[in-house]
């Protein structure tokens, strides 16, 4: 893995080793403390407990949004930067002149068609004439083409010129899937979440029953 520069995400770590993982498994175990003490405690009424449960659970479901929320952040930041890695385009500088930048497109367009309208082996062709003579306009024409095409193999095959290529767009393609299939069955495990707890639902009834009682309180004239 690489070392990240001052604009560069950083890869995503093991999910052993991600906060937002270490959040998502710690807001259970905070949440179920929480739960056992309430519904331990004799001095809470049902009711009482009933609505304290719901805060607990509503607080747990709020953190665990909130770890899979700066995931997702992280995520998204990572895949937004290894998109933009790819020597894909023309490339025009900013300050070239116009004729130039006229005389470069053109040389971008025709060597595009070419790979767009080639094959597979066609395309491998081009990029290994293009990388022998230094040619770059071609060199990522040939590289749109072959992304547009999904033939990550061709640069795999090619990684003592293009091994960072192929690592990021294998990156990115785990990124777009959610994570490789390690960090997906974490995530199943560790972001499953918790039932909703009973007693939610029994609030309604219970708080008819309270308000039943007060009246019984009221009309005996032992509540004002």
């Amino acid at each position: 893995m690489t070392t990240p520069t001052s604009t560069e995400p950083a890869a995503l770590p093991h999910p052993n080793e991600d906060p937002a993982f270490a959040a998502a498994r710690q807001a259970p175990v905070d949440y179920q403390t929480t739960v056992d003490k309430i519904r331990t405690d004799p001095r809470i009424s049902d009711l009482g407990k009933a609505e304290k449960i719901a805060a607990a659970y509503e607080t747990y479901t709020g953190a665990m949004q909130g770890a899979w929320d700066e995931l997702q952040g992280r995520r998204q930041a990572r895949h937004d930067w290894l998109a933009g890695q790819a020597p894909t385009g023309p490339a025009i500088p900013d300050d070239t002149t116009h004729a130039d930048r006229a005389a470069l497109m053109a040389a971008f367009r025709t060597n595009y068609a070419q790979a767009a309208e080639t094959d597979r082996a066609g395309r491998a062709r081009m990029l290994d004439e293009a990388d022998r003579f230094g040619d770059e306009s071609a060199r990522r024409a040939v590289l749109t083409a072959i992304l547009e095409n999904s033939e990550i193999d061709t640069l795999q095959a090619r990684r003592d010129r293009y091994a960072t290529l192929a690592a990021h767009l294998d990156e990115l393609t785990d990124l777009r899937r959610g994570g490789s299939t390690t960090v997906r069955g974490f995530q199943r495990q560790v972001f499953r979440m918790v039932d909703r707890p009973k007693e939610i639902d029994r609030i309604p009834e219970l708080q008819a029953a309270y308000e039943s009682r007060r009246d019984e309180w009221r009309r005996a004239g032992q509540l004002r």
